[in-house]
């Protein structure tokens, strides 16, 4: 989806992009969460296109995992309302999503580096995780805190760009649900 953002007073050029779009990443999260719909096979159909690269397509796998750890864990989290997927949900069930039940007490029992006898499981007892859909990242200096909180708003995970080293992804936690971002 472009989006025309202005329009310059001479008329010569049209500024646009192609910015991130909760709505449309709502959309397709309903599409993708529906019974008939079966995403690994969709995107192994895709996939057997011979114009994707092989370096998109590790990004696409990259954030298939994502989406198949975040929707269970979501689903298992609100049973009442399991179609509103515009929630965060708590970063030990997405973990525990990602990695399977059988590593949860090896990473929940993992002690912190930077909180003295913390382990993970109670650093992480609060925060939460959301995501909806990502954008991908032009360089490295999207990394930081002040851009982090409008990544959060957006509901938006950061894919790191190409070269980018030890990072591949940057997923939006929020540590202090009742606080305000600033």
């Amino acid at each position: 989806m472009h989006v025309a953002y202005s329009l310059s007073a001479h008329r010569e050029y049209l500024p646009s992009g192609a910015p991130s779009e909760p709505i449309l990443a709502e959309a397709a999260v309903r599409i993708m969460a529906s019974n008939h719909f079966q995403t690994p096979k969709n995107l192994s159909e895709y996939l057997s296109n011979a114009l994707i690269t092989r370096a998109e397509r590790r990004e696409l796998i990259g954030r298939l995992l994502l989406i198949q750890a975040f929707d269970p864990a979501f689903v298992e989290r609100d049973r009442i309302n399991p179609i509103n997927f515009s929630l965060a949900i708590p970063v030990i069930d997405f973990l525990v999503a990602l990695f399977t039940q059988n590593y949860k007490k090896i990473f929940c029992q993992a002690i912190s580096d930077n909180i003295p006898r913390a382990t993970l499981q109670h650093a992480f007892q609060n925060p939460v995780v959301y995501f909806t859909h990502r954008g991908k990242a032009a360089d490295s200096s999207i990394i930081n805190d002040y851009l982090s909180w409008k990544v959060m708003s957006r509901g938006m995970a950061i894919q790191c760009h190409n070269y980018q080293e030890a990072i591949d992804f940057l997923l939006p936690v929020l540590f202090h649900r009742r606080k305000t971002l600033s």
